[in-house]
């Protein structure tokens, strides 16, 4: 009997997942490649990891077994702690660390690095944006350090008042040919 073609766009559930896994071609085909591979030390005499790859088999298929007959209970387990639970310790971290962040910012305990002031194109845009990092600076007092990348050409361009500026000096030909 052909599939419908409707039924190879759909999206894997959970529950389509373990009935994937709990196909014979699956749910024997894995514990028993494992027991081939343990068959295989057994042939060299390698007890240890000949009983670990059985171990495996026999876990693998249990696991399998068990999914495949839990997986609605887990499909309404997954949606609660994805609804409710997620949600509730994503906004407790994200508060400690913004808490925890600033007052480091405001301490001088915090390294702020930000990277390819170049990789802005328009030059009045990382005008802009050299000009925030000097506020920042200045907000600070100076006392938080700040790395501020960007090649040679683009930094001329929009340069920090009243900081010192260093640059990496380009590979020689010997050291390129490493």
């Amino acid at each position: 009997m052909a599939e419908d073609p409707k039924d190879q766009n759909t999206l894997l559930n959970l529950e389509g997942f373990w009935k994937l896994l709990d196909s014979k071609l699956v749910s024997l085909g894995i514990p028993g490649a494992l027991i081939g591979v343990a068959l295989d030390f057994a042939r060299k005499t390698d007890w240890k990891n000949a009983g670990l790859c059985i171990l495996a088999a026999g876990g693998i298929w249990l696991v399998i077994k068990v999914g495949s007959k839990l997986s609605p209970q887990i499909d309404k387990f997954l949606d609660w702690l994805l609804a409710t639970q997620i949600p509730k310790w994503w906004t407790t971290l994200t508060d400690r660390f913004g808490a925890e962040y600033l007052a480091g910012l405001n301490n001088g305990k915090c390294l702020v690095m930000l990277d390819g002031l170049d990789e802005i194109g328009d030059d009045e845009e990382r005008r802009k944006v050299s000009n925030w990092v000097s506020q920042q600076l200045r907000g600070y007092k100076q006392k938080l350090p700040f790395i501020l990348t960007s090649r040679p050409q683009a930094y001329n361009q929009a340069p920090l008042p009243d900081t010192p500026a260093y640059f990496v000096r380009s590979f020689t030909t010997a050291q390129n040919q490493l």
